[in-house]
């Protein structure tokens, strides 16, 4: 399949109508930096990784297993999330 859009929010829509994909979402449980599945990690475990202020405003953290990258809900959480219930909605 070729994608024909040249906008990538239409692109990201033509993909999931396509394929019938909006029912597979599983939006945060992949790393974006190697794709590995996500895990709950407790803070302590990473504290001494994380700067300061996250470490001081945010308790919910996750890692990658693969790489060990850490995710938590920051300040680009909310607008990524409302991307992910408008695709869920195509």
């Amino acid at each position: 399949y070729r994608v024909r859009a040249d906008q990538p929010e239409a692109q990201m829509r033509e993909v999931l109508v396509r394929f019938d994909l909006t029912g597979q979402i599983r939006a945060f449980s992949r790393c974006t930096v190697c794709n590995g599945r996500l895990e709950a990690v407790a803070k302590a475990a990473v504290a001494e990784r994380l700067p300061p202020r996250t470490r001081r405003y945010y308790d919910k953290f996750w890692i990658c297993r693969g790489c060990m990258q850490i995710y938590w809900k920051g300040a680009h959480y909310h607008r990524l999330a409302e991307n992910v219930r408008r695709w869920r909605g195509i």
